[in-house]
């Protein structure tokens, strides 16, 4: 006989001698029996887990399901997936065998929300691996490692989204993530540098344009105009970005120093064709209604920042604006009044 059997052989015979004693005390036999059974269940899972290496995953489906979503940090979602399949095997364990991760009684069902233990009266939480959609059950200790996880996950999500938008103006950038998987540099280091990038090139090329066009005929600088309001768009939504990167770190005081420059650039780009081009009537209620400032509005609420107290920030912002082509104290009055429409 094999050194399994022996085991299997001395687990019974210890199990059924519990059960005698546990009958001749009055306790009860099925959580006896289940606790036991959690002892070694446990027990068995701790020498496996010690054995096991920690590959990445490999399996093209669990690869496909991210690339189903158009990730764009494919391996660092991974590595997250990864970490938690392994630093949640036990809790797998708790949830196949419907086990209280606190005091080990199993329960007749399966175990499909958050509760407490009728047993032990602890909270049992139940939590989920979107990659394997493997459950698991876990003490409130143990969930304080998985909140961790789950953040790493909200961050990626976060940098992804602004990454999709990136990708229509940023011809390399999946040379830019292979660098960044090949190093150990920071995932939000890598897209600051890609929006800051972006924001830059695009503000060159439409100067570039502005300080040609001057000397060219009406015609060619309505041309010239246009394509250059199209550009400064661009960079300036990147400017944005660099924004919300900003205040996604609780770096407020940075976020509103960049988005004042990206209020003051919405102004001018709209104001643009009016300085060049003395070609059509200014008309005020349009600049109004063309500025976005949506986000800002948002902004302002979350931080409960009044609109009196952002004029503060913005007058004495002390940033060299992209197109400084209007007056602060002038610019500042079309976003007044936008931000004071619903």
């Amino acid at each position: 006989m094999s050194t399994k059997h022996y085991i299997g052989i001395i687990a019974y015979f210890t199990i059924v001698i519990v059960c005698i004693v546990a009958r001749e005390k009055d306790f009860n036999l099925s959580k006896t029996i289940c606790r036991i059974k959690s002892f070694l269940l446990n027990k068995e899972n701790n020498k496996l887990s010690k054995n096991i290496k920690r590959p990445l995953l490999e399996n093209s489906s669990k690869v496909n399901t991210i690339n189903n979503k158009k990730k764009y940090l494919n391996e660092e979602y991974l590595k997250i997936y990864h970490d938690i399949e392994f630093d949640f095997e036990k809790e797998a364990q708790y949830y196949n065998n419907h086990c209280c991760p606190n005091c080990g009684i199993v329960f007749d069902k399966e175990i499909k929300t958050t509760r407490d233990c009728p047993e032990c009266k602890k909270k049992i939480i139940k939590r989920n691996n979107y990659l394997t959609k493997q459950n698991y059950l876990m003490t409130e200790n143990k969930f304080k490692l998985f909140e961790k996880y789950e953040k790493k996950l909200q961050d990626l999500n976060f940098y992804d989204e602004i990454l999709k938008h990136v990708s229509y103006n940023c011809s390399n950038i999946k040379e830019k993530i292979l660098i960044l998987e090949k190093s150990n540099r920071n995932i939000r280091d890598l897209v600051w540098e890609i929006c800051n990038d972006l924001s830059l090139e695009y503000s060159v090329k439409g100067t570039k344009i502005i300080n040609q066009c001057k000397a060219k005929s009406l015609q060619d600088k309505v041309f010239d105009i246009s394509e250059a309001k199209r550009l400064f768009g661009i960079s300036n939504i990147y400017t944005l970005n660099m924004a919300k990167i900003a205040e996604h770190e609780d770096k407020i005081d940075i976020s509103i120093d960049i988005l004042c420059n990206y209020l003051h650039n919405e102004v001018s780009i709209y104001m643009l064709e009016f300085t060049f081009c003395d070609l059509y009537e200014f008309k005020e209620q349009r600049l109004i209604q063309s500025l976005n400032t949506r986000y800002l509005k948002e902004f302002l609420q979350n931080h409960f920042i009044s609109i009196n107290q952002f004029e503060k920030y913005y007058k004495s912002c002390n940033r060299n604006f992209v197109i400084p082509i209007i007056d602060k104290n002038k610019a500042w009055n079309y976003i007044e009044k936008n931000l004071k429409t619903n």
